[in-house]
């Protein structure tokens, strides 16, 4: 990413800056040195179908045909008068630019998405963030989260208690190793009993419930309560 932008008089200062930095604060300081290019234009266009037509007899493929292999044409069938005919979902490609800032939160996002969409995807992260907007403000249509049923209600966890969590652990995973190093993981977060709801633990004392990532807090279940049994 450097490559393009040292020079013999530059090279030392750029590189010592470049020094112990991440992919993300290196790309940040390309995009500062870089001449500033006008951002693309808001876009919303269809793609087309993925569609081939055979080469006319006679004439040699051209360079962009050589890997394509047709089939011959399958007779179109009927389809049953009690089903009227599918139509394969369109595909859209959007296109625009953005703030770092909106980047942020788009990154956020995928890590608060990343159990239900664990590959975590633009169109899946984006999709999501755009139905719940719109179920938040379309008039009649607010979500409401679901009451907990009355046999798992000592278990529940409050809002304002995940709420009070999750700003004190500032979203990130709360487990402290023995050397004193913090995980601080953003994705794959849940709450987690400090004492263990089953051994008696609290669900209603913020001071018992923690942030943990998923990966520790499987390892905090196997210390406390040992390894699960092997199946065979």
């Amino acid at each position: 990413m450097l490559q393009p932008l040292l020079t013999s008089s530059n090279h030392e200062a750029l590189l010592r800056k470049a020094g112990r930095r991440s992919k993300r604060e290196i790309e940040r300081l390309v995009a500062g040195l870089s001449p500033t290019a006008p951002g693309p234009k808001d876009l919303i266009r269809a793609l087309p179908a993925a569609q081939a037509s055979p080469v006319p007899a006679g004439r040699a493929p051209l360079a962009n045909e050589a890997a394509l292999v047709f089939e011959p044409p399958e007779i179109a069938q009927d389809p049953p008068a009690h089903e009227p005919p599918s139509e394969a979902p369109g595909r859209v490609l959007f296109t625009f630019a953005a703030g770092e800032a909106v980047r942020g939160l788009f990154e956020q996002a995928r890590d608060l998405l990343r159990h239900k969409f664990p590959s975590g995807t633009m169109e899946e992260v984006i999709g999501e963030a755009l139905r719940r907007l719109v179920d938040e403000e379309l008039p009649g249509a607010k979500s409401r989260r679901p009451a907990p049923a009355a046999s798992s209600a000592a278990r529940y966890i409050p809002k304002w208690i995940e709420d009070h969590v999750w700003r004190r652990d500032n979203g990130r995973c709360s487990f402290v190793g023995p050397e004193g190093l913090r995980c601080g993981e953003t994705g794959w977060l849940e709450l987690d009993h400090v004492k263990p709801w089953a051994l008696g633990g609290r669900s209603d004392d913020p001071d018992n419930i923690r942030l943990l990532c998923r990966a520790h807090n499987q390892s905090e279940a196997r210390r406390i309560f040992g390894a699960p049994p092997k199946t065979t």
